[in-house]
């Protein structure tokens, strides 16, 4: 009974994400999905290497562990840790660029304030 209600759950997810997928193609081609911007850094003056190191980095483990679920698609596999310091020590390196610059703001105007 487990296997079963395990294979259903395995077949629908699959087809929750084929449907979310298909609705995000479908906005992104008529438009409805803004991507302008979407690589460029917060003053809006140029490409932003960090949005792209985590936009790469996020789709590489996106297709990876896509390609593992097709493998063996009775069951969602357990993604193994290197994916996981990839993909979680890129959005940490992200948040650090936008966490450090805030510190030093609030330092720097701690100091000029003395």
């Amino acid at each position: 009974m487990l296997d079963l209600l395990f294979g259903f759950t395995v077949k629908t997810s699959v087809l929750l994400f084929v449907a979310m997928a298909a609705i995000v193609a479908g906005r992104f081609l008529a438009g409805g999905c803004r991507m302008r911007g979407l690589l460029r850094d917060a003053d809006g003056r140029g490409h932003s290497p960090i949005r792209l190191q985590m936009l790469v980095f996020t789709l590489f483990g996106a297709m990876q562990y896509l390609a593992m679920v097709v493998k063996d698609p009775t069951r969602l596999p357990e993604p193994p840790a290197e994916l996981l310091t990839m993909v979680g020590g890129s959005h940490a390196f992200f948040m650090g660029s936008k966490v450090v610059p805030l510190f030093v703001s609030i330092l720097s105007a701690r100091m000029n304030k003395k």
